[in-house]
């Protein structure tokens, strides 16, 4: 499984062997034979990591020891993913690291210079190993699967650090080589910084099948953020048990969020696969949201959808003004749209638009 997820095996040439020795709840990895006091899977795991992390690339500093015990920590996630645990445990396992790091307002990943003559600041449970696993957790929630393992495989294999030492920068660079997305804030916020968020998601849907509204609002237990920028996860489920998984981009605070929901809402969840770290969030059902647009959205209704070649509405009684997004926010076309007439859309290349009108925002799918 890590020669699958992280390369081959570092010292494939010699082996790799355990070591039992008799000292309570301890156990060490050294570059091709880890000492242990038992012989737990999950043990094993954590040390059989390290020979990639810690030993084929070894921390730069005592400062990023999370490079270390941090990524061991997520290979055993990878393990109890894979094969170890079933879905459930693995979200219980999942949830007692996230009490765990969330049971204290502050404390950072990277272990401040005044700190290091510390052993536990240095090999703390809470942050270097939990919260740096989870960091990793998050990076391949924003990346995805694919993407993020690319990268992990990519930073293995990197002459610059393979057999060699890195830093959390030259790791926050390997991932801008890998994937070209800028991870500045992310470190600022995640290892640099303290604490966690806690977030109030309120919704409404004024009108069944129609726009889902969000006002999503954030608190920080620790000053050192300002802000913490996160792709959030959330779950949609219709009075007919339809479910609709959303990523929506929290950018800032009190941040507004329209989606397009083709069945009658019933219930919003919200982190159900515990992608990030939070704490205390919660999920609010506001009648009052948007309550001023109810009455447009009754009547303003966007025909057919998914489209193919020509784009309507109902409601909308004279010339009105439309512009036409993608989903990165950028506007592609725009002019005006007559009742008596149609948007011909047939020249868009296939794939999910925002389209603007009469102060409404509607969601479509070109096929």
């Amino acid at each position: 499984i890590f020669e699958t997820y992280f390369g081959p095996y570092p010292f494939a040439d010699e082996k790799y062997g355990h070591m039992e020795f008799a000292v309570n709840g301890a156990a060490m990895e050294h570059q091709t034979m880890s000492s242990m006091n038992s012989f737990g899977k999950f043990t094993i795991a954590h040390e059989l990591a390290h020979q990639w992390f810690g030993d084929k690339i070894t921390c730069g500093s005592w400062n990023e020891a999370w490079l270390n015990e941090g990524f061991a920590t997520f290979g055993e996630y990878l393990i109890y993913e894979k094969n170890g645990m079933t879905p459930a445990e693995f979200l219980n396992h999942l949830q007692f690291h996230l009490n765990s790091i969330t049971s204290l307002p502050g404390g950072s990943v990277y272990v401040n210079d005044s700190d290091l003559g510390k052993i536990p600041a240095v090999f703390s449970g809470r942050l270097t190993y939990q919260k740096g696993a989870f960091v990793l957790r998050m990076l391949k929630w924003i990346l995805g699967d694919d993407d993020f393992y690319q990268m992990l495989r990519e930073y293995v294999a990197n002459p610059n650090f393979a057999y060699q030492y890195a830093t959390t920068e030259n790791f926050k660079n390997q991932l801008f080589i890998s994937t070209g997305k800028n991870f500045t804030e992310f470190f600022n916020d995640w290892i640099y910084g303290e604490g966690y968020p806690t977030y109030t998601i309120k919704w409404n849907q004024p009108v069944a099948n129609q726009n889902l509204h969000f006002l999503i609002s954030q608190t920080q237990s620790h000053p050192s953020v300002g802000f913490f920028e996160m792709p959030l996860p959330v779950k949609v489920t219709g009075t007919n048990g339809e479910v609709a998984n959303l990523v929506l981009n929290n950018t800032q605070n009190n941040q507004n969020f329209s989606e397009l929901i083709n069945f009658k809402v019933a219930n919003i969840s919200f982190n159900d696969d515990l992608q990030i770290i939070e704490k205390n969030s919660t999920v609010i059902y506001d009648p009052s949201l948007l309550k001023a647009e109810s009455t447009q959205k009754q009547t303003v209704i966007l025909y057919p959808n998914p489209v193919e070649n020509e784009i309507n509405f109902k409601g909308i009684s004279r010339q009105t003004a439309y512009e036409i997004y993608n989903m990165e926010g950028v506007l592609i076309e725009k002019g005006n749209y007559h009742p008596s007439s149609s948007i011909k859309v047939s020249t868009l290349p296939t794939g999910i638009y925002l389209i603007k009108i009469n102060e409404a925002v509607f969601k479509f799918q070109k096929y």
